[in-house]
């Protein structure tokens, strides 16, 4: 059941949550650090630092997954397979 699930998931022109897009209550697309690692003074959209693509944090997963669950695989942002 859980492959159906990832498959539509990453369905080709499926929506995804983004930054002030999202509806998920565990999602938090913000960060209070710079790439560079530097705090901001206010929070900015989540970027993957590894690849660039925009970013969450789930709490419920307890993990950090990229806004389009089809972006590419980066070593920084684990998949379910």
């Amino acid at each position: 059941m859980q492959g159906l699930v990832v498959a539509r998931l990453r369905a080709p022109g499926r929506t995804f949550c983004t930054h002030e897009a999202c509806t998920f209550a565990t999602h938090d697309h913000t960060t209070t650090q710079s790439p560079d690692g530097e705090d901001l003074h206010t929070a900015a959209p989540m970027r993957c630092r590894h690849c660039g693509q925009p970013a969450h944090y789930d709490s419920r997963l307890d993990d950090y997954r990229h806004d389009d669950p089809a972006a590419p695989d980066c070593f920084l942002i684990h998949r379910d397979d």
